[in-house]
Protein backbone atom coordinates (compact mmCIF):
# COMPACT_ATOMS: atom_id res chain seq x y z
CA UNK A 1 0.00 0.00 0.00
CA UNK A 2 1.01 3.73 -0.71
CA UNK A 3 0.86 5.82 2.04
CA UNK A 4 0.05 9.39 0.95
CA UNK A 5 0.83 11.94 3.50
CA UNK A 6 -1.79 14.22 2.93
CA UNK A 7 -3.24 17.63 5.12
CA UNK A 8 -6.04 19.40 5.89
CA UNK A 9 -8.27 20.30 2.96
CA UNK A 10 -5.71 17.53 0.81
CA UNK A 11 -7.76 14.75 2.86
CA UNK A 12 -11.34 16.30 1.69
CA UNK A 13 -10.55 16.20 -1.65
CA UNK A 14 -7.81 13.38 -2.38
CA UNK A 15 -9.49 11.30 0.02
CA UNK A 16 -11.58 10.05 -2.96
CA UNK A 17 -8.83 8.23 -4.25
CA UNK A 18 -8.23 6.39 -1.14
CA UNK A 19 -11.75 5.36 -1.06
CA UNK A 20 -11.98 4.23 -4.67
CA UNK A 21 -9.20 1.81 -3.78
CA UNK A 22 -10.76 0.98 -1.02
CA UNK A 23 -13.86 -0.48 -2.62
CA UNK A 24 -12.35 -1.86 -5.06
CA UNK A 25 -9.96 -4.06 -3.35
CA UNK A 26 -12.75 -4.46 -0.80
CA UNK A 27 -9.79 -4.46 1.71
CA UNK A 28 -11.47 -3.20 5.33
CA UNK A 29 -7.42 -2.70 6.60
CA UNK A 30 -7.27 -0.26 4.39
CA UNK A 31 -10.19 1.72 5.24
CA UNK A 32 -9.53 1.57 8.67
CA UNK A 33 -5.96 3.02 8.22
CA UNK A 34 -7.62 5.57 6.37
CA UNK A 35 -10.13 6.71 8.95
CA UNK A 36 -7.23 7.49 11.70
CA UNK A 37 -5.96 9.56 9.32
CA UNK A 38 -9.61 11.51 8.82
CA UNK A 39 -10.67 11.78 12.06
CA UNK A 40 -7.63 13.17 12.94
CA UNK A 41 -7.96 15.63 10.49
CA UNK A 42 -11.42 16.51 11.15
CA UNK A 43 -11.04 16.68 14.88
CA UNK A 44 -8.13 19.50 14.36
CA UNK A 45 -10.56 21.22 11.80
CA UNK A 46 -12.91 21.26 14.55
CA UNK A 47 -11.12 22.51 16.59
CA UNK A 48 -9.68 25.21 14.60
CA UNK A 49 -13.13 25.94 13.33
CA UNK A 50 -14.37 26.32 17.15
CA UNK A 51 -11.08 28.64 17.80
CA UNK A 52 -11.81 31.03 15.16
CA UNK A 53 -15.80 31.38 15.75
CA UNK A 54 -14.51 32.51 19.35
CA UNK A 55 -11.68 35.16 17.87
CA UNK A 56 -14.88 36.13 15.23
CA UNK A 57 -17.11 36.60 18.12
CA UNK A 58 -14.84 38.75 20.41
CA UNK A 59 -14.16 40.61 17.06
CA UNK A 60 -18.29 41.14 16.51
CA UNK A 61 -17.52 40.19 13.56
CA UNK A 62 -20.59 38.65 12.67
CA UNK A 63 -20.44 38.58 9.02
CA UNK A 64 -16.95 35.54 9.59
CA UNK A 65 -19.17 34.13 11.93
CA UNK A 66 -21.79 33.23 9.32
CA UNK A 67 -19.34 31.94 7.20
CA UNK A 68 -17.54 29.58 9.58
CA UNK A 69 -21.52 28.15 10.40
CA UNK A 70 -22.00 28.01 6.71
CA UNK A 71 -18.56 25.92 6.09
CA UNK A 72 -19.42 23.56 9.23
CA UNK A 73 -22.50 22.89 7.44
CA UNK A 74 -20.85 22.67 4.06
CA UNK A 75 -18.73 20.24 5.44
CA UNK A 76 -21.19 18.19 7.07
CA UNK A 77 -23.24 18.00 4.23
CA UNK A 78 -20.26 17.20 1.84
CA UNK A 79 -20.16 14.14 -0.38
CA UNK A 80 -16.99 12.98 0.87
CA UNK A 81 -17.98 13.11 4.35
CA UNK A 82 -21.38 11.41 3.73
CA UNK A 83 -19.35 7.91 1.43
CA UNK A 84 -16.86 7.78 4.18
CA UNK A 85 -19.44 7.61 7.03
CA UNK A 86 -21.81 5.46 4.52
CA UNK A 87 -18.33 2.54 3.97
CA UNK A 88 -17.90 3.45 8.03
CA UNK A 89 -21.30 1.58 8.63
CA UNK A 90 -20.71 -1.30 5.68
CA UNK A 91 -17.23 -1.80 7.54
CA UNK A 92 -18.50 -2.08 10.73
CA UNK A 93 -21.62 -4.51 9.53
CA UNK A 94 -18.77 -6.78 7.86
CA UNK A 95 -17.06 -6.64 10.67
CA UNK A 96 -19.46 -7.62 12.86
CA UNK A 97 -21.13 -10.38 10.90
CA UNK A 98 -17.81 -12.01 9.48
CA UNK A 99 -18.96 -10.98 5.93
CA UNK A 100 -16.40 -12.17 3.40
Amino acid sequence: MINLNLKGVQLESMGFLHLRHILETGDTSLFKSYMVKYNKYSKLNMQNLKSCKAQALKDNNYDQIENFIEYEDYIANSYHYQLTRYLGYLVDFHDNTGSQ
